[in-house]
């Protein structure tokens, strides 16, 4: 069974004012499970899903089984003076596709070539972030490390990267593996913070022989 539910403020849930921490995120989960009556669960994440996998897996150790860490990182996401946490900071509403920071985060910016379609509907959704959010994630992230998390949990982790990845470079991968020195690993040498959308095939094999492990 797979679920795969908007997180606040993304796609069609609802945008509280605030409250964009990664524990908060990992509470609306928990409680998204409690709704459908889930024990519990492998989580699979992205970036910053990756983060609230890591915050639902220590805070809530009981729901957890397995995590999988796609595009992630045991250091600090983000940091004040840098060029993610800055550009984000100076966004304003309506979002403009057509600005520098937009087209440098479209999501067909990879090292290899995706489907253009599907790259311009992630894209508009993207779009739809409200800007609260954006600001909110960015001001939560700012210096602070998430190998915070790692003593506090108990599940089984993967940590796939990409090699070329802009955003957490390799030793955010090497920095993972220190802090889960048990965790099984992939690197995909040539590809970048998005390699799911690049290799999805290969991705979706590995999550499903992590997740289906006994």
């Amino acid at each position: 069974r797979l679920l795969i539910p908007d997180q606040r403020g993304h796609g069609a849930t609802t945008t509280p004012e605030g409250c964009y921490g990664q524990s908060q995120f990992a509470y609306d989960a928990k409680l998204f499970l409690d709704a459908l009556q889930i024990k519990r669960v492998g989580v699979a994440g992205h970036s910053m899903g990756s983060m609230v996998a890591m915050a639902m897996a220590a805070e809530y150790p009981d729901r957890v089984s397995r995590i999988a860490l796609l595009g992630s990182t045991a250091l600090t996401p983000v940091k004040r003076g840098e060029w993610l946490f800055d550009n984000a900071m100076r966004l304003k509403a309506p979002l403009d596709a057509n600005s520098d920071f937009m087209r440098e985060w479209h999501p067909a910016n990879q090292p290899t070539p995706i489907d253009k379609a599907f790259a311009d509907a992630a894209m508009t959704e993207i779009l739809t972030i409200p800007l609260p959010v954006w600001q909110g994630v960015m001001r939560e992230l700012n210096g602070v490390p998430l190998s915070r998390y790692a003593p506090d949990i108990r599940a089984r982790v993967l940590v796939l990267s990409g090699g070329k990845d802009p955003l957490f470079p390799p030793e955010h991968h090497a920095a993972l593996l220190k802090a889960f020195p048990g965790a099984q690993n992939h690197v995909y040498p040539k590809l970048g913070h998005n390699f799911l959308w690049e290799v999805p095939a290969d991705v979706g094999e590995r999550l499903s022989a992590f997740f289906a492990a006994q």
